[in-house]
């Protein structure tokens, strides 16, 4: 099986502590990512854009999400032009990758778990194994 590869952009997860009873849980102000499957309002975008600062690129909050899905705002970005055929990369099955524990903020959980979990801020994984993309 060939997949085609375009982008693959950073992951990251974060989460809070519930302090009433003491399990895991999104913070109130936090938003799931799904929330922003569809992408942002007009709104949202010029609210986001006002309040960015670039230590929010790494820790996980609302504003995190939105420097992810809209890197060339937040970054200076530069398109590089290829020339010549795509190139393909061979894939295989590894789900193993999946059932790999991690140990996060939201306590031991697996990989597979995490891509899943609305607390998550993991929107996917990529992984390349000898020369490979290995799917999960």
């Amino acid at each position: 099986m060939r997949r085609h590869v375009a982008t693959f952009v950073g992951v990251m997860m974060s989460s809070g502590i519930n302090a009433q009873d003491n399990e895991f849980s999104v913070p109130l102000e936090l938003a799931p990512v799904s929330q922003w499957s569809e992408g942002f309002t007009n709104k949202e975008s010029e609210q986001f854009r006002e309040r960015y600062s670039a230590s929010d690129y790494v820790l996980g909050n609302d504003l995190t999400a939105f420097a992810y899905l809209n890197i060339t705002e937040v970054i200076t970005t530069m398109m590089v032009y290829r020339e010549g055929p795509v190139a393909l990369l061979e894939s295989r099955s590894m789900p193993q990758i999946g059932r790999t524990i991690a140990r996060t903020k939201l306590g031991a959980i697996t990989l597979d778990e995490a891509v899943v979990d609305e607390r998550s801020r993991i929107q996917g994984i990529a992984v390349a194994h000898k020369g490979q993309l290995a799917l999960m």
